[in-house]
């Protein structure tokens, strides 16, 4: 399964909106289930991933998100809204720069953050 950045920003608006475990249209739940396992992986969001024994797929059972982490909150206020997301996408893009959460992180400092 390829990562989708764009489904990780959308996974974290829902889950401050207070919908972390829910649908989001045009995704279906495989990859929900594997995109919010990355989010949690990479310390965006607070919850519990779990597999059993014979599940070989790099999606997990079952996934149980209970909210943003610290960095999530950092990471998604600068990201929320589109205009800011359409920037630090192109801004990467235009670097010749894949968009990771590292660039994605280190996009926001140089667009958006003085210090």
């Amino acid at each position: 399964m390829k990562r989708d950045m764009d489904l990780i920003r959308l996974i974290l608006i829902e889950t401050q909106n207070g919908n972390p475990n829910g649908d989001i249209n045009g995704f279906d739940i495989d990859n929900l289930k594997y995109h919010r396992k990355l989010a949690i992986d990479v310390g965006l969001l607070e919850g519990k991933i779990q597999s059993n024994l014979a599940n070989t797929s790099v999606v997990p059972s079952n996934v149980f998100v209970k909210d943003l982490t610290w960095s999530g909150h950092d990471f998604i206020d600068s990201i929320a809204s589109d205009t800011n997301w359409i920037k630090v996408k192109s801004f990467i893009q235009e670097s010749g720069k894949t968009v990771t959460m590292e660039t994605i992180k280190q996009g926001v400092k140089l667009l958006f953050q003085t210090v």
